[in-house]
């Protein structure tokens, strides 16, 4: 594998930027354009980005990736699944953001993860795969009707479920199936717990999965049944099976993430080395500060980027360098493509003239003008909400015994990973379970899984919490189709290094007032409470007959224990304003939303082109005018091939999905 230089600029194909200012409008720009050594930029490597810049170069087109991280996928935090909250917070790896949930400082003060002077913690990647490089691979695709709704809001039938369901086909390769058809792609997808005696002696887990399944089923394993009958059944519950995104029963699944059968994380950085061909050149350290445009014409043409050199030199990243490399510009022959993600492609646009007029204009002096007025850019901000459940066991939590989650040769895990054995082949997520918050609710709103340890949200130092658990389990609840689309990403400052102001404005203040989203959370809490009460009188879970070993039956009671939040919030009262303080989230979108061009808060029509623009399109989680399934990496994956049969049809190819 080739092996990336991670302290300098690198190029793996193509030839050396030429550099150029442009000191008068429209002099020299169309020659610049027409002699471009590139034919797209494409600026983020993740799930938008690099799928993208695969595509394109296979089709034949000189394509220009930039990427602000590094590489570091050699590195144990990224290759294993269960070092992925150590990912989160490497060194080398992590994009620190500090976000507002609402518009009151004194509220924001009152959520336990807040740090005094920044805000709550939003962990995003600044490395080769963007936030594919560090999130926790959940590959879950989303409703049928996710797909409608984003046709009828574009105002673009082609986007209904039956065709996008052939674009994820593209990328899906369902490795634990035995469907053909659906291994046709490039991301490999496998479930976790393939052996029941991965659970060998974890009474308090098993329990716990037991008391679930009774919640949603009479039928099936009972408590003198066989833990792998229970975990035959669940595998047997899959949820990218077309029929489940048409119509998703409540009930349990085992979660299903991008690794491959080794065990190891897979990215678009994955993707990415795996295509390397003589089209495509990837550059990491590069930092883009701003589009370029040549303004001649009617609308403003995109015809390259303006990068900044150097490592660690956005603010956002651990001990930012205060070294800047040279800043350059590049030229790119046909299109110019963000696909830097919900808070930095807006931050872009932003930094390059274009976003709400009256915002921006109070940047405007000799060096800074607002050049379109789009009142989308960065608006729309949207999230789901997530809270943890955590309970102590009595007995411990041993799944992760011996573990020290360091990744290196002195942790016996890591040893046996590197076997293809152990806990760490799992990104901790065991089992999940769709739930509807109220019967009426046509489809499941919540989805709600178990993991081993101590989770209830991001602060500084939350993965060695996670690491040092040794006792806990975590209930942790999402309310998925959330409506909140009142959160703002805005410019601090047009430092191109600066973070952006980032509030999600959450519940109440940024929702419409019929809003559920807070009650469907207290009613999630509220079954695992139940969950939790009926597991610790759960007794003799695994059958001898079975043929596991002797001495596996007759645990003796869990007796799980609520910590977080805990028995002072028992009442419902008490128990909203906890969630409405500690909520939080890590599937943003939507600030450059996709939408009908007559709709003055659409950022991109239904071909990802910025409106008002040419030559400029956006392929990331900011296009999305309502947040999408319950995981999101799994859409972003799907628009991203979209976007490239867009572009390819505009050159003249032939689409790959008919629409």
């Amino acid at each position: 594998m080739h092996k990336f230089n991670r302290r300098s600029l690198f190029t793996l194909f193509g030839s050396t930027l030429s550099t150029g200012v442009l000191t008068k409008k429209g002099f020299g720009q169309s020659s610049l354009k027409a002699n471009a050594d590139y034919d797209y930029i494409i600026v983020g490597s993740g799930a938008g980005g690099g799928p993208l810049a695969v595509n394109l170069s296979i089709a034949g087109f000189k394509v220009l990736l930039l990427e602000a991280g590094t590489d570091q996928g050699d590195k144990s935090v990224y290759q294993v699944p269960a070092l992925h909250p150590q990912s989160t917070e490497d060194s080398e790896m992590a994009w620190d953001f500090f976000v507002d949930h609402f518009s009151s400082a004194a509220k924001n003060e009152q959520d336990e993860k807040h740090v005094a002077g920044q805000g709550i913690l939003y962990p995003r990647a600044g490395t080769l795969g963007g936030c594919t490089a560090h999130n926790a691979m959940i590959t879950i695709y989303p409703l049928a009707k996710d797909w409608d709704q984003l046709a009828e809001d574009i105002g673009d039938e082609t986007y209904n479920a039956a065709t996008m369901r052939k674009y994820f086909s593209l990328l899906e390769n369902a490795e634990y199936t035995d469907n053909p058809e659906r291994k046709t792609g490039w991301l490999p997808v496998n479930l976790p717990l393939s052996s029941p005696a991965q659970l060998l002696g974890e009474s308090a887990i098993i329990a716990s999965l037991f008391s679930a399944w009774r919640k949603f089923r009479a039928d099936g394993p009972n408590s003198d049944s066989a833990l792998g009958s229970l975990l035959k059944l669940i595998r047997s519950s899959d949820v990218n099976d077309e029929s489940f995104a048409t119509e998703r029963p409540e009930g349990l699944i085992m979660i299903p993430t991008a690794t491959s059968s080794e065990g190891k994380r897979y990215s678009t950085r994955d993707h990415l080395l795996a295509n390397q061909n003589k089209n495509l050149t990837i550059r990491t350290s590069a930092l883009v500060s701003k589009v370029l445009f040549d303004e001649s014409g009617e609308a403003p043409e995109a015809i390259g980027v303006e990068y900044i050199v150097g490592d660690k030199i956005y603010q956002a990243a651990k001990s930012p360098n205060a070294s800047l490399g040279k800043t350059n510009q590049v030229y790119a022959k046909h299109e110019v493509i963000l696909a830097g993600g919900t808070f930095n492609t807006p931050q872009i646009l932003m930094n390059s003239g274009i976003g709400p007029e009256n915002e921006l204009k109070r940047f405007e002096d000799s060096r800074y003008k607002v050049i379109l007025n789009r009142e989308g850019v960065g608006r729309n901000l949207q999230d789901r909400y997530e809270v943890g459940i955590v309970s102590e066991a009595k007995y411990g939590v041993g799944i992760a015994d011996g573990c020290t989650f360091k990744g290196d040769a002195n942790d016996p895990c890591y040893k046996e990973w590197q076997r293809g054995d152990g806990p760490y082949s799992s990104s901790g997520g065991l089992i999940g379970f769709f739930k509807k918050s109220k019967q009426s609710v046509i489809e499941p709103d919540l989805f709600i899984f178990l993991v081993p340890t101590d989770f209830h949200g991001y602060f500084p130092g939350y993965s060695q919490v996670i690491a040092q658990s040794r006792d806990k389990l975590t209930w942790a609840v999402l309310k998925s189709h959330t409506d909140n689309h009142a959160g703002t990403v805005t410019l601090k400052d047009t430092n191109p290094l600066s973070r952006p102001s980032i509030n999600f404005k959450f519940y109440e203040e940024g929702s419409n007032p019929e809003s559920k989203d807070l009650e469907a959370m207290l009613d999630g809490i509220e079954f695992v409470r139940t969950i939790n009460s009926n597991a610790t009188t759960t007794l003799d879970i695994f059958d001898i007959s079975a043929g596991l070993p002797e001495g596996s039956a007759g645990f003796e009671h869990p007796n799980i224990a609520e910590t977080i939040p805990g028995p002072a919030f028992k009442k419902r009262d008490k128990l909203r304003e906890w969630v409405r303080r500690n909520s939080w989230g890590h599937h943003a979108c939507g600030t450059c939303k996709m939408g009908k061009e007559s709709d003055p808060l659409a950022v991109v029509n239904s071909k990802f082109e910025v409106i008002g623009t040419k030559s400029l399109r956006i392929v990331d989680a900011s296009v999305f005018p309502r947040i999408p399934g319950y995981f999101i990496a799994s859409s972003i994956y799907t628009m991203s091939e979209r976007a490239s049969d867009e572009i390819l049809q505009t050159r003249g190819l032939r689409r790959r999905v008919e629409v």
